[in-house]
């Protein structure tokens, strides 16, 4: 049975990449505690690389029930991929105050050249399932709030948000009405514990 190929920690990727450019390629090896060959990779063909990051991503997803997911371009080198969070949501904020609840978001995850999950890498398709919320700009763009290591950290924190687990209404702000609101309804999260109305 073959030993299954060891992969660069998203947290580490930066610090690897920074001394493999400067030509510390053993150095870096010998901190990530990778072989020399597959660290060579970074700066000979990065895209192996990002592939590599890809099939982790795809582990996190696999590994999460609220979670399905569809890549639509790329296959594993650099892909677009398509998430879907089955989980209930703040869509709108009806006229007299109260949440207008949707029980799923699309969102998609661009896996860039430097393999590593960051606030412009995950962007709501908004058309399709508006989130309501002062992380979540009117155009889909995503702040995630605290700090993660890996990309299964990053995909609990993005539900952990649009489930108003965690928001920010003083910092971070992309949508200000929605932060106005949150801060007056503190009462109404997280929102897979209060009723409200669903969106059509």
């Amino acid at each position: 049975m073959s030993e299954k190929p060891k992969t660069i920690d998203d947290s580490r990727f930066s610090e690897i990449t920074r001394r493999v450019l400067e030509g510390r390629r053993e150095e870096a090896a010998e901190d990530s505690g990778i072989d020399l060959e597959t660290v060579g990779r970074l700066a000979e063909q990065p895209a192996e690389v990002a592939s590599d990051l890809t099939a982790s991503l795809v582990v996190a997803m696999e590994e999460r029930d609220w979670l399905s997911y569809q890549m639509i371009e790329g296959h594993y080198v650099r892909p677009v991929i398509v998430l879907q969070a089955n989980v209930r949501a703040v869509a709108a904020v009806s006229a007299n105050g109260r949440p207008v609840f949707s029980e799923q978001v699309l969102a998609v995850v661009t896996v860039a050249g430097q393999g590593r999950f960051s606030d412009s890498t995950l962007q709501v398709l908004a058309d399709l399932t508006p989130v309501w919320h002062p992380q979540v700009s009117e155009r889909g763009a995503v702040r995630l709030l605290g700090e993660w290591e890996g990309w299964g950290e990053a995909l609990d924190s993005f539900r952990e948000l649009i489930q108003y687990e965690t928001y920010d209404c003083a910092k971070s702000v992309l949508a200000p009405e929605a932060a106005v609101w949150a801060r007056s309804n503190p009462s109404r999260f997280p929102v897979h514990e209060v009723t409200g109305e669903r969106a059509d």
